[in-house]
């Protein structure tokens, strides 16, 4: 059954459950995860939310210990 768009016109949209603010903080958190991960350098490796919102690990060639940096965005 569909619903034709003179049944929705009496519909009220309540401001509080607007959810456009989140959705365009999650689309900012996607777009910027993606460069991140095009742009990052070989050997290193990305990992989403997990201690932050992007976080970068690769392991010290000289110390040959891991490194994270973390990125909050």
């Amino acid at each position: 059954m569909s619903t034709s768009c003179t049944e929705l016109d009496g519909f009220q949209a309540d401001p509080r459950r607007d959810a456009s603010a989140a959705i365009r903080g999650f689309y900012f958190q996607i777009v910027n995860t993606v460069v991140r991960w095009l742009e990052l350098p070989l050997g290193h490796a990305l990992i989403c939310e997990s201690g932050e919102d992007i976080d970068e690990v690769f392991r010290d060639v000289e110390s040959a210990s891991l490194t994270r940096i973390l990125g909050q965005l």
